[in-house]
């Protein structure tokens, strides 16, 4: 009853991911990391 009410299936965990990687990966090829990474210090 559990699994059925939960939002999440195995299939979207992995396309979140998926999506993650893609989206760190553009934000590095567009210098965006290093801009925070400098604005925190």
């Amino acid at each position: 009853m559990m699994a059925q009410s939960n939002m999440f299936t195995v299939a979207d965990v992995l396309s979140q991911d998926e999506l993650r990687k893609k989206l760190y990966q553009t934000f590095k090829d567009r210098g965006i990391l290093d801009t925070l990474k400098s604005t925190e210090v």
